[in-house]
């Protein structure tokens, strides 16, 4: 894969709301079987509008390990989309954010996944174990390499997978696409406002970058080998087939300068913040989904 500079997108805004700060937990969200749009909201948007949103049911919920916590949310896209076409896209592969925390879970997610399913895909959607259950490092990690192991043996081989990861879910997309072993399966991988410099991350001063040592279980300086094998910057990400880094400069909860990997594609766009990527209205949405369309459905 081509190494490559920052793109630059400019979005025009029709307006600004606050950046958050920090990330809330949210109730369990309304659902609903049936399809409906997401109203379009302005770039940077609140968390808020996103614990707002509905979701569609999953279609399945499968379980790749006995733990409550280890199972994936499945959404089989030709059920949902609404003009149905022959062309059928690779399936998705998604990892939820919330600062590798027990208290956020797939919960606030699930309008995004949703709203993807109606674009056509197959949508398979992990929860893992966090920090305060069970999911300290390592524990995250093996739990989505084992949900991803699961998939792969229900698609066909040579299968290609986009694999997206938000947050820190986009810091374990990250290093599951680099630990990726199976050449049957290659991997188009898509980091949403992703933490990548772990260790400069975990010196910051917000509410998720100092949740960074209770997930490594110590800081950098007591934990230096720790940090060095779940620092994504330590590995080589030019074999995959494809590897985009999207972030907003209004993200305060992921500095843009923390989210790029020298082997990828890193896009930083103009006014979007750190929850656009899981709102369907936002225009970072939207670039998204230009993206994973205009990436091939074969390797």
């Amino acid at each position: 894969m081509q190494k490559s500079a920052y793109y630059f997108y400019s979005i025009v805004l029709l307006s600004f709301l606050s950046a958050c700060s920090s990330v809330n937990p949210i109730p369990n969200l309304p659902s609903h079987n049936k399809t409906f749009d997401y109203e379009t909201v302005a770039s940077n948007v609140p968390y808020a509008k996103v614990a707002q949103l509905s979701h569609i049911t999953p279609d399945k919920t499968l379980q790749y390990g006995a733990l409550d916590e280890q199972f994936i949310y499945v959404w089989e896209g030709a059920k949902h989309v609404s003009s149905p076409t022959n062309i059928k896209p690779s399936p998705i592969v998604f990892i939820h954010g919330g600062c590798w925390l027990q208290d956020y879970d797939i919960s606030h997610s699930l309008p995004l996944t949703s709203a993807l399913s109606q674009q056509g895909f197959d949508v398979y959607s992990i929860e893992y174990r966090r920090t305060g259950n069970g999911g300290e490092w390592p524990v995250a990690l093996q739990d989505i390499e084992q949900a991803f192991r699961h998939i792969q043996t229900l698609l066909q081989k040579s299968t290609p997978v986009k694999l997206l990861g938000h947050s820190a879910g986009g810091h374990l997309a990250s290093l599951a696409a680099a630990k990726q072993s199976d050449p049957n399966f290659p991997i188009h991988l898509f980091g949403l406002a992703p933490i990548i410099d772990l260790p400069a991350y975990s010196e910051g001063d917000n509410s998720c970058q100092t949740a960074t040592p209770r997930f490594m279980q110590g800081s950098q300086k007591m934990e230096e080998q720790a940090y060095k094998n779940a620092n994504p910057l330590n590995f080589d990400l030019s074999s995959l087939s494809r590897a985009v880094f999207m972030v907003g400069d209004a993200d305060a909860i992921v500095p843009a300068n923390m989210a790029s990997h020298p082997d990828g594609e890193n896009m930083l766009i103009e006014g979007a913040g750190h929850f656009d990527w899981i709102h369907p209205g936002s225009s970072s949405f939207k670039l998204l989904l230009e993206e994973l369309m205009r990436t091939p459905n074969n390797d």
